[in-house]
């Protein structure tokens, strides 16, 4: 999954030089909402983090009194019951109702919603046609690998075999509706810290128009959508859960039973400050990056409330970056390696490290704040990056590259609402990003003489990006970033392949099963980007299995 800015670019557009993204794509809205450039960079804001010492037992790990049957209002019997709907209680929702099952829905929000910009698969239809027909057990090899082997390797081939499958089962719905999604292909990726596996996904522009075709199919399937009920508590007799209990939105309680099983699938738990303290401590503090605020790890907690076991290590995070000055919004060319220092003017990492790994290091600098450092050759070097990589088109014909020249368009509007740093000279620029000139000219000085030298003694960048990179021509620009918490992928309660919650004991909880970031088990240590598209695959993917499993 990956968050855009208001232009529809995304933090990848340029990630990769010329790799990604279009023309077309750049210009649209840069203008919007711009802002002078400020005379400093302020200093960023964090929220509120809430324990700052681990008190042993958090609030939220401690059940709620049962809500009283005096208390309930209305009772509504289905048989099966979906709990969230967004990617995940969507392809539930649908895949349970096309069973013959009736199927209800709690949605804590007025409406659906899907986050993310691409849905991820292997094995589609689509990619075969396309050209692409990938051997899909050494891709989850890896990816169990990247998770340190943390995750259920079960469960990455339960996605894996199935992916493919629930992409072409999304696109018969949308080929019905005459909706031309366009599933788009990407490329691999063979730099072996920057290693991507070609997936098949849908692009952010249609992923909403796509949601919107299969909720429509939901209601012509009879699927009863109750938005604007959290649901609260669940149900359980006898071992079983056998539905929840929401509040509608006239503040009343209101009781879903569920004959056959309740699919909880309510996201991840960003916006629960304790949460995000015990489970994902490593990023407790950092920014808010396209969070949404109903996003409080619910169903995580319903689960745990009923004796569902919680991944017991530090969860994997997905995090983004957004500029320190917040009003300036996001700005592409992230994962370019050029030269990043701290508010102290040092050089402190690798810059060509994993895209989804820099943050770590950005996480323990100062204010968390970095800032990438060119000069007025940047173009070329941007180019020059691109070119770097072993690229190996998957689609014919479909590989865009974006020209400089809508590169410069977008560098230019940086400039105006303050996403980039302009100064005439490195004293100037320093003064401007409140760096100490000093260190900053220190700093670049010993960076050209490694890619002098061709060789980076100090972290080990990757020579052809160290010598793309030198920073000599004025004028010289900085760009202010500070790492921000999408979401916690990895942050879910067990399941077992049948997407069935686990006990404290690794046995099923009858009735109860979880799909999306509300289930754990995928990622280990990071969201790795091996899988372009593979938290929203997962999420579309477990949710169909999820809803199948429950009906029937």
């Amino acid at each position: 999954m990956e968050a855009k800015d208001n232009a529809g670019l995304s933090r990848r557009d340029f990630l990769r030089g010329a790799a990604l993204g279009s023309a077309a794509v750049v210009g649209a809205n840069m203008l919007g909402g711009c802002a002078p450039a400020p005379a400093t960079v302020p200093s960023p804001t964090f929220p509120d983090t809430g324990k700052t010492t681990d008190p042993g037992v958090y609030p939220f790990e401690t059940p709620p009194t049962p809500i009283p049957e005096s208390a309930i209002v209305q009772t509504i019997a289905t048989d099966v019951l979906v709990v969230g709907f967004g990617s995940a209680g969507i392809t539930a929702a649908l895949s349970a109702a096309e069973t013959g099952a009736h199927v209800a829905v709690m949605q804590k929000a007025g409406t659906f919603f899907a986050q993310g910009s691409w849905i991820g698969g292997l094995g589609s239809k689509l990619q075969i046609a396309k050209g692409y027909n990938p051997d899909i057990l050494p891709i989850l090899i890896e990816l169990q690998n990247a998770s340190a082997n943390k995750a259920d390797f079960g469960l990455i081939k339960l996605w894996g075999y199935n992916s493919g499958k629930v992409i072409d089962w999304m696109t018969a719905y949308s080929d019905a509706a005459k909706l031309p999604v366009e599933w788009a292909g990407d490329v691999q990726m063979a730099d072996p810290l920057n290693r991507q596996y070609p997936t098949l996904h849908v692009w952010q522009g249609w992923l909403q128009a796509l949601m919107k075709v299969l909720v429509d199919n939901c209601l012509k399937k009879n699927v009863d959508i109750h938005y604007n009920m959290p649901a609260l508590q669940l149900i359980q007799k006898d071992g079983r859960v056998v539905g929840a209990i929401g509040k509608n939105a006239d503040g009343k309680y209101v009781r879903i039973s569920a004959a056959k099983g309740v699919v909880l699938a309510t996201g991840d738990y960003g916006n629960d400050t304790d949460m995000v303290a015990k489970y994902c401590p490593a990023v407790a503090g950092a920014a808010n990056y396209y969070r949404p605020a109903y996003n409080t790890g619910d169903g995580q907690k319903m689960a745990m409330w009923v004796g569902a076991k919680v991944m017991q290590w530090q969860h994997a995070p997905m995090l983004g970056y957004t500029a320190v000055d917040q009003s300036s919004g996001d700005f592409p060319f992230s994962g370019s390696p050029w030269l990043t220092v701290n508010t102290r003017g040092e050089r402190y990492c690798n810059e060509d490290s994993a895209y989804h790994a820099a943050f770590h290091a950005d996480l323990r600098q100062p204010a968390q704040t970095k800032f990438q450092i060119c000069d007025s050759t940047w173009p070329t070097q941007w180019s020059a990056f691109g070119k770097s990589w072993t690229r190996l088109p998957i689609l014919p014909g479909e590989l865009l590259s974006t020209s400089q020249a809508a590169a410069a368009d977008v560098w230019s509007t940086g400039i105006k609402r303050g996403a980039v740093i302009q100064g005439a000279t490195l004293e100037e620029l320093a003064g401007k990003i409140s760096v100490p000139g000093k260190t900053l000219a220190a700093t670049v000085a010993r960076y050209n003489e490694l890619v002098k030298a061709g060789r980076d003694d100090d972290f080990g960048k990757n020579p052809a990006y160290l010598k793309a990179s030198a920073i000599a021509q004025a004028p010289f620009y900085a760009i202010p970033r500070h790492p921000g918490l999408l979401t916690v992928p990895g942050g879910g309660v067990w399941v077992n392949t049948k997407l069935q919650v686990l006990d404290k004991n690794d046995a099923p909880i009858p009735g109860l099963y979880a799909a999306g970031n509300t289930a754990g088990g995928f990622y280990g240590n990071d969201y790795t980007q091996l899988i372009p598209g593979g938290s929203l695959g997962r999420a579309t993917t477990f949710g169909y299995l999820a809803g199948k499993a429950a009906a029937e």
